[in-house]
């Protein structure tokens, strides 16, 4: 997905994981967008994730699209984009 739209929007990963279990999974995925360390869960519990989750949040803070295993991701991401 980031590499398709990286260009377009920002992409932040959050976990609340261990750290050092974050640079594992970062390291491992060759991730080349940011990965914020979430200790305290304050933002996954706001947006109330208990497993994995894609959020698309847009420039005015409204969540847009919010699901844990997303098949029409990508789909969603590129009728976004028509609309700008």
């Amino acid at each position: 997905m980031y590499q398709k739209f990286g260009d377009k929007m920002e992409f932040i990963g959050i976990c609340a994981d261990k750290a050092e279990e974050i640079g594992k999974f970062v390291k491992k995925h060759d991730l080349s967008f940011p990965v914020a360390h979430d200790k305290e869960k304050k933002v996954t519990l706001s947006f109330g994730v208990r497993i994995p989750t894609h959020i698309l949040i847009d420039k005015e803070g409204k969540i847009k699209y919010q699901e844990p295993h997303p098949p029409e991701l990508e789909k969603f991401m590129k009728e976004l984009h028509k609309e700008e």
